[in-house]
């Protein structure tokens, strides 16, 4: 049991983790990876 509940939260923390890196991060890395787009192909920024 210990060995599951010790699995389960480290996959619920790895599982926060990734959602607040998507949650903070596209700002920045969207930008990075669609740097190269015109600033008219990203209406969404306006």
């Amino acid at each position: 049991m210990s060995t599951l509940g010790l699995v389960a939260l480290v996959v619920a923390f790895v599982f926060t983790l990734i959602l607040l890196a998507f949650a903070l991060l596209p700002p920045l890395e969207f930008s990075l990876a669609v740097g190269f787009l015109p600033a008219d192909a990203t209406p969404r920024d306006a």
